[in-house]
C-alpha cells in the first residue's frame, strides 16, 4: 500500500497537455498577451473560462521486492471557474487573473482538494524604444491539476502569433514546472512563488538589450497523513534568484548574432549553489515562416553539497533549435544542456529535449496537437536522473465560446532512490469541455 500511494504521488512527474487545455499562462505570457481572448480584448472584470473535466490513469506501482507491481487505475473529475480584471491600453497593458479547480478521485479520496492560481502581469511601453514586463504568480495546485499542464515548448507553439514570438520562446531554458522532470521531486502538492521583470531597450534598428530577473519558490505542502507514507521521500523546497543580460544584432534581415550571461542562485535541503554561463548564438530565417538557432559558451559551478562539502568546476553550454510557424501550423523542437539543475538535486548538468507541433486549418473546428520532452541530470549524489514523456490532443470547436478536448498522456521516469522506485510509467486520457464566456466588454 505504501508504495502504491508513493507511485500514485510522483503520478505529478508527468507535465503535459494541449496548449488549449486553459492552462494558466505564465506572467510574461499573460502580459505581452495583453489579456487577449477570441476575437478582441477583454476589458473590466471577466469570466474567462468555466470547464468540467474526467480522466482516467493508469499507472503500474512498484513491487515490494523492487521492479514494477500490477497495473492500478484511477479515475479523478474535475471542475474548473477561471475570472480576472483586465486593462487593456494603447500603451500599457495589466490583468489579475484568478483560477480554481476542485478535483475529487475515486479512491484516494486523501487527496481530493481545492487547486487555486493568482497571476499578475503588466506592460509598460516606457518609451518608443524601451519596454517593461513585469509578472506574478502563486499556485497551490495537486498531482490531478499538473498532470495535464503543458510543456514550455507546447505552451510556446500555442501561445506565439508571431515567428519572433516563436524564435524568442528559444532563448530562456524551461521553467521549473514546464519540463518532463518539473514535479518528480515534490509531493502531493506543489507550492509556487514566482516574481520576474523583464526590460527591453531596441537600441538601434538592428541592436537591441534586454536586461532580466527573478525569483522562484517551490515547495511541497503535505499533510501529515502523506508525510507518514512518503517518508523516504525527498521533499525539496528549492529558492531561485536569477538574473541576466542579453544583446542581439541583425547582420541582416535574415540573420541575427547574439551574446547572453545569466546568473543562478539556487538552494535546497541538498545543495547551494551559484551558477553563471556565457554563450554566443546565431540565429537564421531561411523563409518568412521558417527558422533555425543555436549557441555555445561556458559556464561555471560555485556548489555545495550537503555532507559532502564545496567544489568549484567548470562546464560548457549549448543550445538549438528549428521553428515553423504558418497559418495552418506550428512546429518547434528544440535541446539544450545547461549548467547544474533547477530542482536543488545537485546535479552538474541537465540535458533537455523537446518538440511540439499544432495543425489547426482557419476554416476547421479541428485543433490537432503533440509534443514529447525528454530531460536527463548527470553529476547528481542520488544518480543519473532522466523522466520523458508524450502527449496528444484532439479540440473541436462546438460554438465561438466552447470547445471540446481530448487528451492522452504517457511518460515515465528513473534514477529517484525512493526505496524499491526505479521508474513508474504512467498513462492518462481526460475529457473536458471548456467554456469561455468572455462577459467582459470586448473591444475591437
Amino acid at each position: 500500500m505504501r508504495n502504491q500511494f508513493i507511485a500514485l504521488l510522483l503520478l505529478g512527474c508527468t507535465h503535459v497537455s494541449g496548449a488549449l487545455a486553459q492552462s494558466t499562462p505564465t506572467p510574461e505570457q499573460g502580459a505581452e498577451a495583453a489579456a487577449s481572448n477570441g476575437p478582441g480584448i477583454l476589458r473590466g472584470f471577466a469570466v474567462t473560462e468555466v470547464s468540467g473535466s474526467i480522466g482516467g490513469y493508469a499507472f503500474n506501482a512498484p513491487a515490494t521486492s523492487g521492479g514494477v507491481g500490477p497495473s492500478s487505475l484511477l479515475i479523478s473529475g474535475a471542475g474548473t471557474a477561471e475570472a480576472g480584471w483586465f486593462l487593456p491600453g494603447e500603451r500599457s497593458d495589466f490583468f489579475l487573473r484568478y483560477r480554481g479547480t476542485y478535483s475529487a478521485n475515486d479512491f484516494y479520496s486523501s487527496l481530493d482538494g481545492y487547486d487555486q492560481t493568482l497571476s499578475l502581469g503588466w506592460r509598460r511601453e516606457l518609451t518608443p524604444r524601451l519596454k517593461l514586463v513585469v509578472g506574478g504568480l502563486a499556485d497551490s495546485v495537486l498531482y490531478a491539476d499538473y498532470l495535464f499542464a503543458p510543456l514550455s515548448a507546447l505552451s510556446a507553439a500555442g501561445g506565439s502569433t508571431t515567428l519572433d514570438q516563436l524564435s524568442g520562446s528559444l532563448s530562456t531554458a524551461p521553467a521549473l514546472g514546464a519540463s518532463p522532470l518539473g514535479y518528480a521531486v515534490f509531493g502531493a502538492r506543489r507550492v509556487d512563488l514566482t516574481a520576474s521583470a523583464t526590460l527591453t531597450y531596441a537600441a538601434t534598428p538592428r541592436s537591441t538589450w534586454k536586461v532580466d530577473g527573478g525569483f522562484d519558490r517551490s515547495l511541497p505542502e503535505l499533510d501529515s497523513a502523506t508525510r507518514d507514507l512518503t517518508a523516504s521521500t525527498p521533499a525539496l523546497a528549492v529558492s531561485d534568484a536569477r538574473g541576466g543580460v542579453s544583446y542581439g544584432y541583425a547582420l541582416s534581415e535574415r540573420t541575427t548574432i547574439g551574446f547572453n550571461t545569466d546568473y543562478d542562485d539556487l538552494g535546497s535541503s541538498v545543495t547551494q549553489y551559484q551558477t553563471g554561463s556565457a554563450r554566443f548564438a546565431v540565429e537564421h530565417r531561411f523563409t518568412s515562416d521558417f527558422f533555425a538557432q543555436g549557441g555555445a559558451g561556458g559556464g561555471l559551478v560555485d556548489e555545495t553539497i550537503a555532507g559532502t562539502g564545496a567544489r568549484l568546476y567548470r562546464t560548457y553550454v549549448w543550445n538549438a533549435g528549428v521553428g515553423l510557424k504558418r497559418t495552418n501550423q506550428t512546429f518547434l523542437v528544440s535541446a539544450r544542456r545547461d549548467v547544474a539543475d533547477a530542482y536543488g538535486l545537485g546535479a552538474a548538468s541537465t540535458f533537455a529535449a523537446q518538440l511540439a507541433a499544432i495543425y489547426h486549418r482557419f476554416d476547421s473546428p479541428w485543433t490537432f496537437e503533440s509534443s514529447g520532452g525528454y530531460e536527463r541530470l548527470t553529476g547528481i549524489s542520488l544518480g543519473p536522473v532522466e523522466g520523458w514523456l508524450i502527449e496528444s490532443s484532439v479540440t473541436r470547436r462546438l460554438t465561438d465560446r466552447m470547445r471540446f478536448v481530448a487528451q492522452g498522456v504517457y511518460g515515465n521516469d528513473y534514477g529517484f532512490t525512493l526505496g524499491p522506485l526505479t521508474g513508474v510509467p504512467r498513462r492518462g486520457v481526460k475529457l473536458s469541455y471548456i467554456f469561455t464566456p468572455g462577459t467582459g466588454e470586448l473591444t475591437q
